[in-house]
């Protein structure tokens, strides 16, 4: 996996010839940090916003089938950081259109760090044409539901309800990375494949680890920073797929908390050597996935 790199200053090799006369070079060179974790010694700082507003675009995706078609009928509401469930969402206008929402945010003093709650629209569970051969047990996760005399506790939203949460926080107007989203169909079968189940009353947090660099950090585990119960499993991805052997991100740096309790939780970040390079907090909402960058921290 990437470390730190060090990489002596040239001018160590000129003052062990004499030259120091020559040229002022310090009498006690220091290593440099180029590696992806210089920014931890080097913070870069948050910028601060300079208007009362800024204009978000977010892309939303299938996770299967990418962006090439638009997502149909999603909509969204802006929430606090610590609003569970966006019980108190905020009276700023979203918009959907061509699979892409749009929004703008109150950027305060130090920007904004809430979320986005996407929701899809919602189908019968056992909708075939929807859901596929994943009907019947989507059924099943709906213990009120009568199939024999069907109503709207038969109703299975088409997508998991997804929570984007902004960090770093918002502080100008962005164009951000596209959110990639599962349906419940999918949702159920990575479940299955990972020796889990889809499980109601949990949710799941997809964490991406970014380096210095803005890319996805390789070889950082992550950990919750208060224990959940043994329900709770964390698996990393490896070649686009969910592992259960692998212990460690890949080139996505990408980690799923799934099974988690609803609540706000924090993660951390390690790497090999156990040294702390990152955190970042998230709600955690039954039936829903909430998606969060980390990025390095002191």
């Amino acid at each position: 996996m990437p470390v730190s790199s060090k990489c002596v200053l040239a001018a160590l090799a000129l003052l062990q010839l004499g030259c120091a006369a020559l040229v002022e070079f310090p009498d006690d060179p220091q290593l440099v940090d180029e590696g992806p974790w210089r920014c931890l010694t080097d913070p870069v700082k948050q910028p601060h916003p300079t208007a009362a507003t800024a204009h978000v675009r977010l892309p939303v995706c299938d996770v299967l089938l990418g962006c090439s078609t638009p997502l149909t009928g999603l909509t969204g509401k802006l929430c606090a950081k610590l609003d569970p469930g966006c019980g108190s969402p905020l009276p700023n206008s979203v918009a959907y259109a061509n699979g892409v929402f749009s929004f703008d945010v109150p950027t305060g003093t130090l920007g904004f760090d809430g979320y986005l709650q996407v929701t899809a629209p919602a189908a019968p569970c056992n909708d075939h044409d929807v859901f596929g051969d994943a009907s019947s047990a989507l059924c099943g996760l709906l213990p009120q539901c009568d199939l024999t005399a069907p109503d709207a506790s038969c109703f299975m939203p088409t997508y998991a309800p997804s929570l984007r949460f902004f960090n770093p926080p918002i502080v100008a107007d962005a164009d951000l990375p596209a959110l990639s989203i599962a349906t419940m169909a999918t949702s159920l079968a990575i479940g299955r494949a990972t020796g889990g189940t889809l499980e109601p009353s949990k949710g799941s947090l997809l964490v991406t680890a970014k380096d210095c660099d803005g890319v996805g950090a390789e070889g950082i585990t992550l950990a919750l920073v208060e224990p959940q119960d043994g329900e709770t499993r964390l698996l990393y991805t490896e070649n686009g797929l969910l592992s259960t052997a692998r212990r460690e991100t890949d080139t996505s740096g990408i980690g799923v908390f799934v099974g988690a309790t609803p609540g706000y939780i924090n993660v951390v970040a390690r790497d090999s050597a156990g040294l702390r390079i990152g955190g970042v907090g998230a709600q955690i909402v039954a039936g829903a996935t909430s998606y969060a960058l980390l990025f390095p921290s002191p």
